[in-house]
């Protein structure tokens, strides 16, 4: 039975694309370098910020890498504000949390980033959270399993007592790595057809389809309506 859920950041509990596009520009702009296109931008989401920018940047030297990296870390949070949860995200939240279920976020996003938006963003939601795992000098970023493992151990289950949600690839490698199942989600930033190759057990189109699908599959409950809304599994 699942007793916990691991949620990515990022394009799973909130849309950041345009606070994190905007800082990419201005970055790449005080380095006199081209900005990257939103579609580049996109298509290296999930990766941790050291691998990110030499996708969107190209070949450049470590130096200009880690300029560029510790620019767009000065400058993030001035552009947090245009960062908000997606419609249902607040509710699913707390239907997930008054069904038992225990809730961690473990993202590739640097902690004080992703507490700066809770703070700014989460009323109430931010007691059903009980912590935020990023990378460090200790724990790997995705796609590592070091995360998601690290988050279990916190709270002393099982890899099999937890179900990871995400947007990404890599979020689906590192559970798998991990042993635990995953989710994917639609509405982020990822690639709906590459998801689905990936094999997630469910294909979450919106956030309460994700309570319905765990009320019946993972827990010993009935899921209310579910007959109502499309909750077909993406591997079938």
């Amino acid at each position: 039975m699942i007793k916990a859920i691991i949620f990515d950041f990022d394009g799973t509990l909130v849309n950041t694309i345009d606070g994190i596009y905007n800082t990419w520009v201005k970055t790449f702009n005080l380095l006199k370098k081209k900005p990257p296109t939103i579609h580049m931008l996109r298509s290296a989401f999930g990766q941790r910020r050291e691998i990110l920018v030499k996708q969107i940047m190209g070949n450049e030297t470590k130096e200009t890498y880690k300029k560029a990296c510790n620019i767009y870390s000065d400058l993030y949070d001035s552009n947090a504000i245009l960062a908000s949860p997606y419609n249902g995200i607040k509710k699913m939240l707390n239907d997930l949390h008054l069904l038992g279920l225990k809730i961690a976020i473990g993202t590739n996003k640097p902690y004080l980033h992703v507490n700066n938006i809770i703070m700014k963003i989460f009323n109430k939601e931010q007691s059903v959270i009980d912590f935020i795992v990023c990378p460090n000098k200790y724990v790997k970023g995705k796609p590592s399993p070091e995360i998601f493992s690290k988050c279990a151990k916190m709270w002393g289950l099982s890899p099999e007592e937890v179900v990871v949600i995400g947007d990404t690839v890599f979020d689906l490698i590192a559970a798998k790595e991990a042993g635990m199942k995953s989710i994917a989600v639609a509405w982020g930033y990822g690639n709906s057809k590459i998801l689905k190759t990936y094999k997630p057990e469910y294909f979450a189109k919106r956030p309460n389809h994700i309570t319905l699908f765990i009320q019946a599959n993972y827990l010993d409950l009935k899921a209310h309506k579910a007959s109502s809304i499309d909750l077909t599994c993406c591997n079938h």
